[in-house]
């Protein structure tokens, strides 16, 4: 195959890599039951397996979370962020750890912590509405 630079065809292309990742996992570079192996035998790979059926176990109401927080109760953040490794609230304060392990805290009203955790992306959320300042100490007029 005498092909230049820049105009493989997606066949190609596939056919190089099954070529390259076979090579590379008959040396041992990858596990025989991972996801090159998935790839090479054509099985769905984890990002391309259907999501698991959480429909079990709803999500509480927002009535529910709202006593939560009357109550006094931490509202935990569960799912993916490339930027938190933790987010939570409570009783009128927002707790954060960035996935760098620094943490902050700082006040914030229930319905912005909702409102945050709800977006898709929480990092995006708090670049784009918060501010990267968010957690900057405050300061006071003759400061």
């Amino acid at each position: 195959m005498s092909v230049s630079q820049g105009t493989w065809s997606k066949a190609d292309k596939s056919e190089w890599q099954r070529q390259r990742l076979q090579s590379e996992m008959s040396r041992g570079l990858y596990s025989k039951t991972g996801p090159v192996s998935q790839y090479l035998a054509n099985e769905p790979t984890p990002r391309h397996a259907p999501a698991p059926d959480d429909s079990k176990r709803s999500a509480p109401t927002r009535d529910e979370v709202e006593q939560a927080a009357t109550d006094g109760k931490v509202l935990s953040f569960n799912g993916d962020s490339t930027c938190f490794s933790e987010l939570s609230w409570q009783d009128g304060i927002v707790d954060a750890v960035f996935t760098n392990g620094y943490a902050y805290s700082a006040e914030l009203d229930l319905d912005d912590f909702l409102d945050w955790v709800a977006d898709d992306s929480v990092g995006g959320y708090f670049n784009e509405v918060l501010g990267q300042d968010f957690f900057a100490p405050k300061q006071t007029k003759g400061e």
